[in-house]
């Protein structure tokens, strides 16, 4: 009777506390009860975290008061790494202030993050890894985010940064999963350190505002998402290295503004979606190493500003320009594989008198410029520019460059280079590849001539036999035997009058009289194969024209014999081998006996 009295009273208790929890809270404590806090100075509330269970799976909504009095601000680390905080969490709209680490680490919170319209300051890792899967609204009331605010957090939809804040803090977005626009208001200042790097998912165009003075590095690295238009801050000295580095997305042109001075390493590094011209405006005097690495989808002109000084090594490496490369007239030196791999560049490239140092490979696999002006006392290597053999510049004087062996001694000092695809070139040679040939009546062969240099504008020729009764030429250099004797083949090119010859000796076949095994029958055992080849049998006269023959099995259930004569034995028994000579179709046969 008392475990029956115990169990009823138990399920009692149960049932009443169950009772008296309300709809979206998360227990039947008083909220007195539920959190801890201390009162302020001011009168006011600090939340300070929360001091039962309280279930899973329920809404979170902290009070507007505590004892009657106004809760203000959230404590430092009050909810930090709470795993029992689930599902969505309302704040209370008289909140002032977010601490440090508030919630960090609260991954199970879901839903929007709405901070209300009020509170002034959000601190250092306040919502740090809390993977919300709604939308964050930020209001302008607030005037300071601290870094690693809301580090991967995966919110949705656009991020509007508040108008209150003049600087986003180190790291303070980075890894964040908003999938719309990001909005930075007039009034910002810098922007730290990382602060949306790798926010992969924000899309549309990127606008810093002019009020922007200063990023650092790496801000936007690997937002890659952005399908839009990139604009830049009329007022910012300078971008850092990494800034923009691998947001493969930006599409249009690009437009750099005068009031930068320097464009950092990596800056723009491997943004290859970019589909338009880039134009850096008279003002900036550096660019850094690998600033533009691999943005292949620019197009156009690549025209550098008097005031650039400086590029540094593969700075434009692999970019995809179409047209004139102009280098500043303030540049003393080109870095190592500034240009390399840059094959789209199909009009002039000009340097000018200012240069005294090309860093190696600077202009490597810059194949496709038609024309180089050298007004410089540095020479230029013909193998940067030239893809191999069939290419080839001529010089002022008309001396050609070729595209041959040994390039790298190849240089091309101060004056103009005009790549001999755009002039006409004259025909210096032609030879064969083959000076003799013997030949059949009746037979063909072709012969091959080549034209130097490979460029050559006029590569027509005539072919001639010096006796068409033996020896028949066409207008490709098909040779076709007449009769006995000899003739010569003489190719000649229209341009030059240069010429080539071949001797063609015309010989009467001599036919097949018979064949003869050298043994009239053969033994093979089952499953072993006998050789039958031009060994086991002669063709009369020995030196005949032609000694092709066939084979032929007259019971293929017995032996088999391919084309070279090898013979297998399959089942007992004996079998007729044939062969016959092509020429004259002479025979000859011989028995197998499988055993």
């Amino acid at each position: 009777m008392k475990k029956y009295l115990k169990l009823l009273y138990v399920t009692g208790f149960v049932f009443l506390s169950v009772m008296l929890i309300k709809p979206d809270t998360v227990s039947a404590y008083t909220p007195e009860e539920l959190y801890n806090y201390y009162e302020n100075d001011d009168g006011t509330i600090t939340i300070r975290g929360i001091s039962h269970f309280h279930g899973d799976n329920n809404n979170i909504v902290i009070p507007d008061k505590l004892d009657g009095k106004t809760v203000t601000a959230i404590a430092d680390g009050a909810f930090e790494n709470d795993m029992y905080i689930v599902g969505h969490i309302t704040l209370p709209n008289t909140l002032k202030t977010i601490g440090d680490r508030a919630f960090y680490h609260c991954s199970e919170l879901r839903g929007d993050l709405i901070i209300p319209d009020g509170v002034v300051s959000i601190g250092r890792s306040a919502f740090d890894g809390c993977f919300l899967d709604g939308k964050l609204i930020i209001p302008d009331s607030v005037e300071y985010i601290g870094p690693y605010a809301f580090s991967h957090c995966d919110t949705t939809g656009n991020l509007k940064l508040p108008a209150g804040i003049t600087q986003v803090e180190e790291s303070a977005f980075e890894g964040c999963g908003c999938n719309g626009t990001l909005y930075i208001p007039y009034g910002i200042e810098s922007i730290g350190l990382n602060a949306f790097k790798d926010c992969s998912n924000l899309t549309g165009d990127l606008t810093i505002p002019d009020s922007v003075k200063s990023i650092s590095e790496g801000a936007f690295n690997g937002c890659s998402g952005f399908s839009g238009k990139l604009t830049i801050s009329q007022c910012m000295k300078n971008i850092e290295p990494d800034t923009f580095r691998m947001c493969k997305g930006f599409t249009q042109d690009l437009y750099i503004p005068g009031n930068v001075k320097s464009i950092g390493e990596r800056a723009f590094y491997d943004c290859n979606g970019f589909r338009g011209t880039l134009t850096i405006a008279d003002g900036v005097e550096s660019i850094g190493e690998e600033a533009f690495s691999y943005c292949e989808g620019f197009t156009g002109d690549l025209i550098f500003p008097d005031s650039i000084k400086s590029i540094g090594s593969m700075a434009f490496q692999g970019c995809g320009f179409t047209g004139d490369l102009t280098l500043s007239n303030g540049m003393s030196q080109i870095g190592d594989s500034a240009f390399f791999l840059c094959k789209n560049f199909t009009g002039t490239l000009t340097v000018p008198p200012s240069i005294t140092k090309k860093g190696y490979n600077a202009f490597e696999d810059c194949t496709g410029f038609t024309k180089i002006v050298n007004n410089s006392n540095v020479s230029l290597f013909g193998s940067e520019f030239l893809s191999g053999d069939d290419d080839t510049f001529i010089d002022e004087n008309g001396k050609l460059i070729y595209g041959d062996s040994y390039l790298g001694n190849i240089y091309m000092g101060k004056g103009t280079y005009i790549r001999t695809s755009t002039v006409s070139i004259p025909v210096k040679g032609i030879k064969l590849k083959s000076k003799r040939e013997n030949i059949l009546i009746g037979e063909t062969v072709s012969l091959k001539a080549t034209v130097r240099p490979s460029n050559a504008a006029n590569k027509a020729v005539t072919w001639k036999s010096s006796n068409p009764k033996i020896v028949k030429v066409d207008k490709d250099g098909k040779v076709t035997g007449i009769k006995k004797g000899t003739a010569t083949v003489t190719v000649t090119t229209d341009d030059g009058g240069y010429n080539a010859t071949c001797v063609v000796k015309v010989s009467k076949p001599i036919k097949v009289r018979s064949i003869a095994f050298e043994r009239k029958s053969y033994t093979v055992k089952k499953g072993k194969t006998l050789d039958l080849g031009y060994k086991r049998y002669t063709i009369r006269p020995t030196n005949a024209t032609n000694k092709e023959v066939t084979f032929k099995s007259s019971d293929k259930k017995i032996v088999t014999v391919n084309k070279k004569g090898k013979v297998k034995g399959l089942r007992k028994g004996t079998a007729t081998i044939t062969v016959t000579t092509k020429d004259g179709k002479k025979t000859a046969k011989c028995f197998v006996t499988v055993k």
